[in-house]
């Protein structure tokens, strides 16, 4: 009940936080769209040139008018582009989760909450709790932009999607919660929050597509919750047919990085 008190009080607070709302939503929907355009704009000038190389040496010569770029599929390219950046803005919630503790310890709001009877356990619930549902609210969007706005293909088996989801925001908010842990300044979490988010997602394959880096450079990204959420999008976004193992099996992954992530906050917080 105490963390349903606390969870209604900050999201009324974090809906006044229009700068949040623009970082989590407005932000990547511009990168997508941006990226995405330029990326298809590459693909249709390889192609072009490839059919126009295959033309010229071949013996059956077909007018440059006729060679026009790959259309089959106009949303090929954002089936990288939306994953990879939908999970990179989902992690920018470690910054906005650590700044919302610092305020509260300035404000004086944790020590009267530590002071109540409420567990340390249902505080930490209802401080979390807000960001996940924020968290899970923005990654609908943009899936759903990328899919009605941007032409990106669902896969056959859009349902998978949603256990996805869900991993991925809480792996995402847990780690929140242990940065929120260890900040103690504004600067701190400005510094360390970036580095932590952007080093990640350059590792992990969200800035560039993991399947087009060096096959080092994926092994190592495993060690990133990020690495096992896209692992799963591609497998559901550009398999035929989805394995729902091997999607489940990256959700369970994403799960033991939550269980890690929120047992460390609580320790830092009992601290």
């Amino acid at each position: 009940m105490h963390a349903f008190v606390i969870t209604h009080k900050d999201l009324r607070l974090l809906f006044r936080d229009r700068r949040a709302l623009i970082v989590l939503i407005a932000l990547p929907l511009v990168l997508i769209s941006v990226i995405g355009l330029s990326g298809k704009e590459l693909v249709s000038r390889h192609n072009l040139v490839s059919r126009h190389n295959q033309n010229t040496t071949s013996d059956v010569r077909i007018p440059a008018t006729d060679v026009t770029p790959d259309s089959e599929d106009p949303g090929r390219v954002y089936r990288s582009i939306v994953p990879g950046f939908t999970v990179l803005f989902v992690f920018f919630l470690v910054n906005i989760m650590g700044r919302s503790f610092i305020q509260e310890r300035d404000l004086g709001t944790l020590l009267r909450l530590r002071m109540a009877p409420v567990s340390l356990t249902s505080i930490m619930a209802g401080k979390t709790l807000p960001f996940l549902l924020i968290s899970i609210v923005q990654t609908t969007l943009l899936l759903a932009s990328g899919v009605f706005i941007f032409g990106m293909d669902p896969g056959n088996q859009p349902w998978l999607v949603a256990p996805l989801v869900v991993s991925t925001s809480l792996a995402a908010t847990t780690l929140g919660l242990a940065f929120a842990a260890v900040a103690r300044t504004d600067a701190q979490v400005s510094a360390w929050g970036n580095l932590i988010v952007l080093a990640t997602g350059g590792i992990s394959g969200c800035l560039v597509p993991r399947h087009l880096t060096p096959e080092f450079l994926q092994q190592i990204s495993l060690v990133t919750p990020h690495a096992w959420s896209l692992i799963a999008y591609r497998e559901i976004l550009t398999t035929e047919i989805p394995n729902a193992l091997t999607v489940l099996s990256a959700c369970a992954v994403l799960l033991c990085f939550s269980a890690a992530f929120g047992l460390a906050g609580l320790v830092g917080f009992r601290q």
